[in-house]
């Protein structure tokens, strides 16, 4: 409720800025989006990338939370369709890194929507992506 009071604040006193990383995060396009994805599988062995299966998809996300979220937002995602593991075990070894790193499931592939990520995470995830 405190993080939630003080973006509403920020908010008012300031309008949108791109100091407000909450705010920052729910409008970044699409564009913007893929071009980071483009970024993390270009740094990403191929053999990697193919050994997990690693694409690029749009998504839909929800902010928030709730049984009827009012408004899907545009996203990408990197959807991972591992050959050689579950996964249920990519998305353990994933959330088993330093910095646990939580995507989601859905028709046996794993995810991790890009509008979750800390521009300052990116090379992290990079490292992740290269090491599960």
């Amino acid at each position: 409720i405190a993080l939630l009071d003080d973006i509403i604040r920020s908010f008012k006193k300031r309008g949108f800025s791109k100091s407000n990383l909450t705010l920052s995060l729910l409008t970044s396009g699409r564009e913007d989006l893929k071009i980071i994805a483009d970024d993390i599988i270009q740094k990403v062995p191929s053999k990697i990338s193919i050994s997990l299966g690693l694409t690029i998809e749009d998504s839909m996300v929800e902010a928030g939370s709730g049984s009827l979220p009012e408004k899907n937002i545009e996203s990408i995602t990197l959807k991972f369709k591992p050959k050689n593991i579950s996964i249920n075990r990519l998305s353990r070894s994933f959330k088993s890194c330093s910095i646990p790193i939580i995507g989601y499931i859905n028709k046996e592939s794993f995810y991790i929507d890009l509008k979750a990520i800390l521009p300052s995470q990116v090379s992290y995830l990079i490292n992740a992506i290269k090491t599960v």
